[in-house]
Formats: structure tokens, C-alpha cells, sequence
């Protein structure tokens, strides 16, 4: 912390949202504080200090003053993690050039525009997100958002084509996992019956026959994740 903030004492000052008020002359003088002396988000959001996230940093975010892509997109995650939503949407949109910068925003951008039902914008947030990255772009968020947006038959299917072209073998297991994010149960079950035998594939397929009432396919999943 710089020294012209270090030497105001305690009992003459006030935060607030990051700004100390001198309050030892008739007029009060705004300090503002720098945003490099504040704490890491990185650590903050490994540590689980979301309250400390959204107190410390959110009129940064608001601000645009968060130049770091990944600190702006651990401290959405941060307010998801709290079910800020609202909040998280506001920063978003006014970040929206950090936004379309990390693909990993993008996701939750479109995720949450489909759960809100803001489908316009979401449209428009996958189309920047085809053309900035292509194939790279591809996520199973993205699938997710398109079948609770209930998008057409023939868009769905072009996009889960999208998503065997980039993730192969592991294709089945990341469409089940879009089905099953966003309650579609027939297209979940029908692809972990096409998903290979692994621990990770095992547990997604469990969840799937659980959720679909499938008990016998459970019981089967179960009986070959017991250890010899």
C-alpha cells in the first residue's frame, strides 16, 4: 500500500468500496486506493474469500478497471459460486471487450444469457464466439445453453456435430454432460451409452441412469467401480 495512504491513522479515516475519506480537515479528501496494492483475486477465489472478492473488487469491475481477462473471470466465477447472478451479468456487460477476449467468460456469458432467457444476445455471444475461435470454441456450456434455449433440431444436432469434430472419444461424455446440465434426460442416456469405460465416463453415466430412473444400468456402473 502506497506511503500517503499508510500514514492516515485509523481513527481519522473511513473506507469505503476502496476509497478512504481523510476526515482530519472541515473538507473530507477521497484517497483513492490503487488497485496493484490490493490482494490477489487468484488468491482470494483459491481460498474461497468470495465476500471479500465482491466487497474489495466490485466497483473495480464495474469500473473496468480490471485489466487481467483470467482475475475478471475467476471473480465472476467467484459470484456464481454465490449466486450473484444479477451481479455477475452486470460486470459482463460492462466488460463485454474482456468478455469476448477469454473463451471462458464466453461460456458463462452464454450460459447464463440462456438461463435468463436473453436469447438475442446469447445468439450473438456464440456467433462472436464461432468467429473469434473457430473449432477451439466449441464447449459443452455452449450445447448446454442451445437446449435450454430450446434452439431448433437442426441447430442442435450442427452443434453436436461441431463437438464430435473436436473432442472425438470424448465427445459422448461432454454432450451427456450438456444434457444432463440442462435436464435434456434422452439426449443425456443416449450418449452414455456411447461413452467409453473410464472412472470419469463411469460417474457421468451413474448420474445419467440415476437421474433417468435407470436403476439396473446404475447398479451395473456401480458394480464395476467396486474395487477387486
Amino acid at each position: 500500500m502506497s506511503s500517503s495512504l499508510r500514514n492516515i491513522s485509523t481513527r481519522s479515516a473511513k473506507s469505503l468500496h476502496g476509497v478512504l475519506i481523510d476526515l482530519r480537515d472541515e473538507k473530507p479528501e477521497e484517497l483513492r486506493i490503487e488497485f496493484h496494492t490490493l490482494p490477489l483475486i487468484a488468491d482470494l477465489y483459491n481460498n474461497n474469500q468470495d465476500e471479500e472478492i465482491f466487497e474489495t473488487f466490485s466497483r473495480f469491475a464495474l469500473e473496468g478497471s480490471i485489466q487481467d481477462s483470467n482475475d475478471l473471470y475467476l471473480l465472476i466465477r467467484s459470484y456464481l459460486r454465490t449466486k450473484r447472478v444479477d451481479e455477475a451479468i452486470e460486470v459482463m456487460t460492462s466488460n463485454l471487450d474482456a468478455v469476448f477476449s477469454n473463451r471462458n467468460i464466453i461460456y458463462e456469458y452464454i450460459i447464463l444469457l440462456g438461463k435468463l432467457g436473453n436469447y438475442s444476445k446469447m445468439n450473438h455471444a456464440v456467433s462472436v464466439l464461432k468467429e473469434r475461435y473457430g473449432t477451439n470454441g466449441v464447449h459443452a456450456k455452449v450445447l448446454q445453453a442451445l437446449l435450454i434455449s430450446r434452439a431448433p433440431p437442426d441447430e442442435i444436432e450442427d452443434y453436436i456435430s461441431s463437438m464430435k469434430m473436436r473432442y472425438e472419444e470424448n465427445a459422448p461424455y461432454e454432450i451427456t454432460r450438456a444434457g444432463i446440465n440442462s435436464k435434456s434426460l434422452e439426449l443425456a442416456l443416449e450418449y452414455a451409452e456411447q461413452m467409453q469405460d473410464t472412472p470419469r465416463n463411469n460417474y457421468m453415466a451413474l448420474r445419467t441412469y440415476f437421474r433417468t430412473g435407470n436403476k439396473n444400468k446404475a447398479r451395473i456402473i456401480i458394480d464395476k467401480m467396486k474395487p477387486p
